[in-house]
């Protein structure tokens, strides 16, 4: 990990960057949200440990990345579906403390591990839900502005899988790489486009993290 200093540094300057001003307290939650993925990750494979020593690059901005082509300001319920290690979920809700932030995860581990993370980090706008996304019940249909995921599945698969969730006005975002021709076709082929809009937009660069695109779902 690089020293605290470098490592606020980083998270500061790149969030910056997307418009974001994180006040103290974020900050705080952030170096202890990699403090106990360090600690999980040595007896659960959370992410590698090559990832480890690049998080705040790797992981913290290229979560929060999502704001460069998302506006935040009307959002108040959001889902990360197929959380895993609380990514995006997490620094999400950490940059947001307004928005309730429900992290959708299927496995018992990574889940007991995102409860205690949410717990050290006194984050009470964030919620572990254990489930397979199509397994909720129908009381969270139509109840989030906002599903956001990390390249956890196809766009097709997106959509098929948690467009019940979201309200009319709400949006699907997927934080994609660079190849995302062939997903964009199967998702079109599959869904009339009539229906959908789709919106594809490169984040805002920053320093040794991942460009590719973000890719936005809603109804016409």
């Amino acid at each position: 990990m690089p020293t605290p200093k470098l490592f606020i540094e980083k998270i500061l300057d790149g969030a910056g960057i997307y418009g974001l001003s994180l006040d103290d307290t974020a900050v705080s939650r952030l170096e202890t949200y990699y403090d106990i993925l360090s600690e999980y990750n040595l007896r659960t494979n959370l992410v590698s440990k090559g990832d480890m020593r690049r998080f705040p690059e790797y992981h913290i901005l290229d979560s929060l990345k999502i704001v460069s082509c998302q506006d935040m300001s009307g959002i108040s319920r959001m889902m990360d579906f197929g959380s895993g290690a609380g990514l995006p979920g997490i620094p999400l809700a950490v940059a947001f403390p307004h928005i309730e932030t429900y992290l959708v995860e299927s496995r018992k581990k990574r889940c007991e591990f995102l409860s205690a993370a949410i717990e050290r980090m006194s984050l009470s706008n964030a919620h572990v839900l254990q489930s397979r996304a199509e397994s909720l019940s129908g009381e969270y249909d139509r109840s989030f502005e906002l599903v956001v995921t990390r390249a956890t599945v196809s766009l097709e698969m997106l959509f098929r899988c948690t467009g019940r969730f979201i309200t009319a006005a709400g949006a699907l975002v997927s934080i994609k790489g660079d190849d995302i021709e062939k997903e964009l076709g199967d998702l079109k082929n599959a869904v009339d486009p009539k229906l959908i809009n789709i919106n594809v937009s490169p984040p805002k660069p920053v320093n040794n993290v991942r460009s590719g695109h973000i890719v936005t779902i809603s109804a016409r």
